[in-house]
């Protein structure tokens, strides 16, 4: 192989390393985003989880204290 052959290879080989890292670089950009956008909807559905979960417990409580104030009525 004489100079030109192998100054054309490097170059080839250069163009096809930063082509793969930019097509790398986008996959991982695609990635990051679809994962985030599904972090964010589980946090989204557990925060909802626990909005309803104190609400459903403020509702017990609330019905508890109704139903000790009716015996205590009722007792007297």
């Amino acid at each position: 192989m004489d100079v030109w052959n192998i100054m054309l290879f490097a170059a080839a080989v250069y163009v096809a390393v930063i082509s793969l890292v930019r097509m790398m670089r986008a996959r991982q950009k695609e990635l990051i985003k679809r994962f985030r956008k599904e972090f964010d909807r589980e946090q989204q559905a557990i925060a909802e989880r626990i909005t309803l979960k104190r609400r459903k417990e403020r509702e017990e409580k609330r019905t508890q204290m109704f139903d000790d104030l009716v015996q205590k009525r009722d007792a007297a």
